[in-house]
């Protein structure tokens, strides 16, 4: 049979003979795969037989993650230098394992070490969605068997801070219990669960509160500069001595639950500053340097808090000038989330004074229905290729919840998965079979068509050519106003009514894969309710599309979006806590008041 390996390792020989497993192994409860690693690692039995039969021994000559695993004839022959790459042998060996039903295993020689040291992912837990502890923790566990091995849960408000519960108090937030219980599962996994706290940009669940007005750069609102839209409240922090006493107090009682070392502070897309109470000293200095002399007062109380700091890096690369005098000790992560994004131009200015920098592409999920899989893969290959060749320590994979957050549960996961591979090996993993990859090893035997059906979702936007950045056409089209056609044309521009029809075909062809799926168990009756949900908004937002190309009325379409206002809470509450529900429910409704 032909085997399958996620991500692919660096060097890989397989060979048409197979290692039969003795009867006693040949059930997979017989074979405890995390009881081998806690005895391996409690014990550290290197160079021993095992009571299971193979060799696992101890090589100084391999790198820290790296490692070496052999079947032939002879047995099993795991060497690694560490426990860290003990641990990544044994989940090559556990997915070639379930692969061969337990029964046998492949002749192979595999010699495997990562590209980069560190390979994150990023979830956004604070645009509305923030997921149940089970559901964080198979996220963990799917982290571990990717070989991934820094986790960042972006957090604006959704902590549970004791003296600001106004803030988060209908969030569903996070708390230091949870933090802690999250830290020592990643810890048990060989993955660091770094802190993530906006310290700057982004503010605005706090600043729109009487109480936070005060340390706002326009405590009245801004109009933003992208959308051109008013906010009544503002979202920087304005930069001074009390903004900084007030980021002390949410890291003192923030950062003592997690163990790592590092803290990503964010920092980005300080929207307004410069516009309100600062706009004399940015009109004086530069709003690079004003931006530069508070991330340093940042700098100085996370190193008094003990700990290493990272931040984003689009506000130094304005003025590619400024990056050389930020200090050495900041890991700046350089964020892009299209297909053809400069990671190369961004990496050849940041590399040059700090050779610790990470990349940040994305998996697409976001201001969408599903995910944009193709544009994720290219964005995923160009940010890798580029962090080779430059040098880069990290790459970043993000999952962000920009409005509302209404992507299906599922739709994060086929950019994670290729964001692991190739951050673990870019050459080996520019091309990951990922229908197969979800077939073998997440939906498993609960139905291969599952994995189909998600691909293929995920692929709904390949009908588009893309005409604006960072969203989904059937998203762009649900929300964008009407009948104001003024806006609307953007949206529509390149678009015609067969490539619409085209891809409610594709969609169709998803609902009939669905369909022949056996309602077997909650869990795979959970992934189709949600494959299906992605389904249909993404059908309402297209054909929303045709009927402003027909200039027709869409009572009827909204009728059918306030329909699936019910299911859509059932699935939110199938994977994430309640708190932010309705905020994002009120997006949905807004949209039908756009219908007319």
């Amino acid at each position: 049979m032909d085997y399958l390996l996620v991500p692919q390792p660096q060097s890989v020989r397989f060979q048409s003979t197979a290692l039969l497993l003795p009867a006693a192994l040949s059930l997979k409860e017989s074979f405890d795969f995390e009881g081998l690693v806690q005895r391996v690692f409690t014990k550290l039995i290197f160079g021993q037989e095992t009571e299971i039969g193979f060799a696992i021994e101890k090589d100084e000559s391999f790198p820290k993650e790296g490692y070496s695993l052999r079947v032939n004839s002879r047995g099993i022959c795991l060497k690694s230098s560490t426990r860290t790459g003990c641990f990544y042998g044994l989940q090559t060996l556990k997915q070639l394992y379930e692969q061969g039903l337990g029964r046998e295993l492949p002749y192979v020689e595999i010699i495997d070490e990562p590209d980069f040291m560190h390979r994150g992912f990023m979830l956004d837990v604070s645009r509305c969605k923030v997921p149940k502890m089970d559901v964080l923790i198979d996220l963990i566990k799917l982290m571990a068997s990717l070989k991934m091995n820094q986790l960042q849960l972006y957090i604006e408000h959704t902590f549970a801070f004791s003296n600001h519960v106004e803030v988060w108090g209908d969030s569903s937030a996070l708390t230091g219990e949870e933090i802690q219980d999250l830290d020592t599962l990643c810890r048990e996994n060989f993955i660091e669960l770094i802190p993530n706290l906006n310290s700057f940009g982004h503010m605005e669940r706090w600043l729109k509160l009487d109480k936070y007005k005060h340390l706002a750069e326009c405590p009245d609102g801004f109009v933003h500069p992208i959308s051109n839209k008013q906010h009544e409240s503002g979202s920087t922090l304005f930069p001074s001595t009390d903004s900084l006493d007030f980021l002390v107090e949410l890291y003192g009682e923030y950062l003592p639950h997690f163990s790592s070392g590092n803290f990503n502070i964010g920092g980005d897309e300080p929207w307004e500053l410069g516009r309100g109470r600062s706009e004399s000293i940015v009109g004086e200095k530069g709003k690079s340097v004003v931006y530069l002399e508070f991330m340093k007062a940042i700098h100085a109380r996370v190193i008094s808090q003990g700990k290493h700091m990272q931040c984003w890096a689009d506000i130094f690369l304005e003025s590619p000038g400024v990056i050389k005098d930020v200090p050495e000790s900041i890991t700046p992560i350089i964020w892009g989330y299209e297909p053809d994004f400069p990671f190369d131009e961004k990496c050849l200015l940041v590399s040059k004074t700090h050779p610790d920098f990470y990349l940040a592409p994305g998996n697409s999920s976001w201001n969408s229905f599903s995910c944009r899989l193709t544009d994720a893969c290219k964005n995923l290959n160009t940010a890798t290729a580029s962090g080779k060749r430059f040098g880069a320590s990290g790459i970043l994979v993000t999952s962000w919840g920009d409005g509302g957050n209404h992507y299906p549960w599922l739709g994060l996961f086929p950019g994670l998965v290729k964001g692991a591979a190739s951050s673990w090996s870019e050459e080996s993993n520019r091309e990951v079979d990922l229908e197969d990859y979800f077939h073998r090893f997440f939906f498993k035997e609960n139905e291969p068509l599952l994995a189909k059906a998600l691909i293929m979702l995920c692929r709904t936007d390949d009908f588009f050519k893309p005409n604006f950045l960072n969203a989904s056409l059937p998203h762009k089209l649900l929300f964008c106003d009407w009948p104001d056609r003024s806006k609307d044309i953007v949206v529509l521009d390149g678009i015609d009514a067969n490539t619409l029809h085209q891809s409610l075909i594709h969609l169709e062809s998803v609902t009939a894969l669905l369909a022949e799926i056996p309602k077997c168990d909650d869990t795979v009756n959970a992934f189709v309710f949600d494959i299906q949900l992605g389904v249909d908004l993404n059908r309402i937002g297209i054909k929303k599309g045709l009927l402003m190309l027909e200039g027709k009325p869409m009572d009827k379409l909204k009728n059918k979006l306030l329909a699936l206002i019910p299911r859509y809470e059932t699935g939110w509450k199938q994977f994430a806590r309640s708190g932010g529900l309705e905020e994002s429910v009120e997006h949905l409704k807004r949209a039908a008041e756009l219908m007319g």
